[in-house]
């Protein structure tokens, strides 16, 4: 019993010496500094319907095609047609605002945090919080001293069905707040707010402008009765007249009128547009075969067999001016008994239409170049092309044969002159 004595006296002694050598240390919040906040905020509750539409335009013209002399008019009428259609349509219901903290203390906040939320209360309860409704908002700077910095928040949620009354709650925490040093902690303010009835509608491209550009060929005069523009604000259609006069176009020629139609929507600016063209041909100068000339030539008339010879077919008015694209038909009628044709080409830009023709032995050979207009044929144009071998005379065309060549030349050009008489 007195070796249990000592042992606790003993004890004792040595937790009284550790105690002494070990410095005081109070409470911590009796040795630290923190700050403190003060907030306030605002609730709007909304709700939203925004509709966004989507537009269309097509244009068309009656007729589409005419023929105008110099100084005749025509009229021709345009239809532009509009189509506006939703393409989609979003309601929001919520409440927004701003949060304003200003840092009350002297020191620095430290884990400024704001984390708001909707509540909601049903007769005889108290208000509780609508869960899924809560922002939560982290500053990416800490507030100074004396400084108030506001924060935008929007929540959307589903009203609750029964509910009598919302109102948003804002708990704004620091973790150095004087006297709750460690701890989230700070103020809470809280503002009632209510939904609107109706919605407040947005639209977005609700309305469009309309222009019309055109582009009046050379030579004629171009005159809308209604040129816009135009400001729509639905589906519709818009039509208008248009008044073509030749002015100065030369004949025979095909020029198109091309009108092209501008739909920009009003909001985003998307650009549509759509055109409609008239092909306005002038008259040209009646071609028959008594107005028209032509003419069958050969780069060589004279060539050495096996060489290639160039025909060509020249098609013109009386005037001098040039036939294009017209066909024209090559004949070898060296065998007037037996023609052969060897094809026909259109006239080019300057009249004429060509053919290579060649011969791999000595001979003379009669060409026939052919047209018709409607279904008239006119009086060939022919030549002939006689093939040596390399300059000496042909073979056999000496005595009685060169008299029985001249005599198919002859018989070739008494069968082209009678052609060219008339019946």
């Amino acid at each position: 019993m007195r070796l249990l004595k000592k042992l606790l006296l003993v004890s004792t002694a040595v937790v009284l010496a550790m105690a002494l050598t070990l410095p005081f240390v109070g409470p911590a919040s009796a040795c630290e500094t923190g700050t403190s906040l003060e907030a306030s905020k605002t609730a709007i509750g909304f709700k939203e319907t925004t509709v966004e539409y989507n537009w269309a335009v097509q244009k068309s013209v009656v007729p589409d095609e005419i023929e105008l002399g110099q100084g005749q008019s025509s009229s021709v009428q345009y239809t532009i047609t509009v189509t506006r259609s939703p393409v989609s349509e979003v309601t929001r219901i919520g409440v927004r605002g701003q949060i304003c903290v200003t840092n009350t203390g002297n020191r620095v906040t430290e884990n400024l945090k704001i984390v708001d939320r909707v509540q909601y209360q049903k007769p005889g309860n108290q208000f509780k919080d609508l869960i899924g409704a809560s922002q939560t908002i982290i500053p990416q700077t800490q507030l100074q001293p004396g400084e108030t910095r506001c924060f935008d928040y929007e929540i959307l949620f589903a009203p609750v069905a029964g509910a009598i009354a919302y109102r948003n709650v804002a708990k704004v925490t620091i973790t150095n707040h004087s006297g709750h040093m460690g701890c989230a902690y700070g103020p809470e303010p809280k503002v009632g707010f209510s939904l609107p009835s109706n919605a407040a509608l947005t639209e977005i491209d609700e309305s469009a402008d309309l222009t019309d550009v055109e582009n009046c060929p050379e030579g004629f005069e171009c005159i809308p009765a209604d040129p816009g523009p135009w400001h729509l604000t639905g589906s519709g259609s818009i039509q208008f007249a248009k008044t073509i006069t030749n002015v100065s176009a030369e004949e025979c020629e095909r020029l198109i009128l091309t009108n092209t139609v501008t739909l920009l929507e009003g909001d985003t600016g998307q650009s549509r547009n759509d055109d409609a063209e008239v092909a306005i041909t002038t008259p040209c100068e009646e071609i028959t075969c008594e107005t028209t000339d032509l003419d069958l030539s050969a780069s060589d008339t004279t060539p050495v067999v096996n060489q290639t010879v160039t025909l060509t077919a020249t098609l013109r008015l009386d005037d001098g001016g040039r036939i294009v694209g017209h066909p024209v038909e090559l004949w070898d009628v060296t065998d007037p008994q037996n023609p052969v044709s060897l094809g026909s080409k259109l006239t080019d830009d300057q009249g004429e239409a060509r053919w290579d023709v060649s011969s791999n032995i000595a001979m003379t050979r009669v060409f026939e170049a052919r047209v018709s207009f409607e279904g008239e044929d006119c009086d060939p144009a022919g030549i002939s092309v006689m093939w040596t071998a390399g300059g000496q005379s042909v073979p056999g065309l000496t005595g009685w044969g060169m008299i029985g060549m001249v005599g198919v030349l002859a018989a070739a050009a008494a069968l082209m002159l009678k052609r060219r008489l008339p019946a």
